[in-house]
């Protein structure tokens, strides 16, 4: 029941974030508000635990997924989904890449955007989790330019 009302209530959510960061290009807010819905309900289902079997249709069987690991899930892999589709709303929405502030400054308008979507979504850290992002990406860059 409280899923059921947390997904409805996340358009609605993202709708008043869209018209409260104030856009440029207005054109796009539906587009943006869709990514960001679509990226929150993606990252949520990385947010549970990974199943302990999984049936496989072509031996018609469960097999163990593996072994649970004890303590908390990582959830990289959730806050990079949320990250890029940020980044890239972002960019529709302003036509530019996103500045971050550095520690101890004035929250710069794309970190008051990024927080407000984390803590909606139980993520604290905001700007170390931006900076994880981009290190990450940059790395991913490197990557592909080799």
């Amino acid at each position: 029941m409280i899923d059921d009302l947390r997904r409805t209530n996340v358009r609605r959510e993202m709708k008043d974030l869209v018209k409260r960061t104030g856009f440029k290009n207005q054109q796009y807010a539906k587009q943006i508000e869709d990514i960001l819905v679509r990226a929150i309900r993606v990252s949520r289902l990385y947010r549970g635990p990974l199943p302990k079997d999984i049936f496989v249709p072509e031996l018609n069987r469960w097999i163990p997924y593996g072994r649970a690991k004890r303590g908390r899930q990582d959830q990289k892999r959730q806050r990079y989904i949320l990250l890029s589709a940020i980044c890239r709303s972002w960019l529709l929405g302003f036509n530019e890449q996103p500045i971050v502030n550095k520690r101890g400054n004035d929250s710069r308008p794309f970190v008051a955007f990024v927080e407000d979507i984390f803590m909606g979504e139980g993520i604290a850290n905001t700007i170390d989790n931006i900076d994880d992002y981009r290190t990450h990406k940059k790395k991913l860059y490197r990557e592909f330019e080799k």
